[in-house]
């Protein structure tokens, strides 16, 4: 069986585009007549390496990225997608790229359906995430994590316009797309052996950020009950104190409220006062507001007397 050989990089894997023979592993570029000189017979099946493709696609879609070309970014990654379908990098960049550019359109109807492709493609993450290259895809992650910030914190042409139906629409967006990701990264924690922590961590910081941020767009309850649970099974103090201090905030009932409050208080006592404490300043407050209320009534029933009083004294001095 005969197959090109590229005498550049020796890789087998040229292929015809636009009447000329391309090699992509190194991209040299060879005439028909050129490529027939390049043809060697080979024995058994032919495998094509496309490990230089695939690097060279990444090395350009990471390019593409820096320069905040979406375009280029959607088009690179997509080609590395094709060739390594469980590379978690062009999984998520191949539909970041045009999540990211149709925040330049006013079209709100492309945005959904590009921010739909973008939110299955996070829960895909998981998936593929694969514990012998814990490490590896840890700093993947990580760079995944900042780019959905930078995303939902930076301005776009739905904040600019005024117009107040896309922003919401947009903002709910981001909402869920963070979401997905926050569940995606506790999945995650749970096949873990090295990062668990690390993984609870960027999952608690991530709704914790959505809360203070697209408050209105997340469901409360939902963000306590996570952070609950990542207390529960995180050991690093700080990160328990700082999910208890947003289910604080996320409590609805005063049995929910007085729960955090010791929680916190266990860990920062200085900062945070026992829920005895706490009850009993709210008494005294309760206590002070009634006296208030009743110093209050007793002051304008006495005017109220006073005016009658006068008015009385005025009817019978006019006679």
């Amino acid at each position: 069986m005969k197959a090109i050989i590229c005498e550049m990089c020796n890789s087998n894997n040229v292929v015809k585009e636009d009447g000329v023979y391309v090699c992509q592993s190194c991209g040299t570029k060879y005439s028909v007549d050129e490529a027939k000189k390049l043809m060697v017979e080979v024995e058994g099946t032919v495998k094509i390496d496309k490990s230089d493709y695939v690097t060279k696609s990444l090395m350009n879609a990471r390019r593409a990225r820096q320069k905040e070309d979406w375009e280029e970014t959607e088009k690179y990654y997509n080609k590395v997608e094709e060739e390594d379908p469980g590379n978690i990098e062009a999984i998520f960049y191949s539909s970041y790229g045009k999540a990211k550019y149709s925040l330049i359109e006013s079209d709100i109807y492309k945005r959904e359906a590009a921010f739909k492709v973008l939110t299955n493609s996070i829960s895909i993450i998981d998936d593929n995430f694969d514990a012998a290259r814990e490490n590896e895809q840890l700093e993947i992650i990580k760079e995944i994590a900042n780019a959905i910030i930078k995303m939902e914190s930076s301005s776009y042409v739905y904040k600019t316009r005024n117009n107040s139906e896309d922003a919401v629409k947009t903002e709910l967006l981001f909402a869920k797309l963070g979401v997905e990701f926050a569940e995606t990264l506790l999945n995650i924690s749970r096949k873990a052996t090295n990062n668990k922590q690390v993984y609870l961590q960027m999952a608690a910081e991530h709704l914790i950020y959505l809360n203070s941020n697209f408050y209105s767009q997340i469901n409360n309850t939902y963000v306590k009950n996570k952070l609950d649970s990542i207390a529960a099974t995180c050991d690093d103090d700080s990160l328990k104190l700082a999910c208890w201090k947003m289910c604080l905030k996320c409590s609805i009932t005063d049995e929910e409220m007085f729960k955090y409050q010791d929680l916190c208080h266990s860990i920062d006592p200085n900062s945070f006062s026992s829920s005895h404490d706490l009850r009993a300043k709210m008494s005294s407050e309760q206590e002070k507001a009634a006296k208030a209320t009743k110093a209050k009534r007793i002051f304008i029933i006495s005017l109220v007397i006073l005016f009658i009083i006068a008015m009385i004294f005025i009817a019978f001095f006019m006679k």
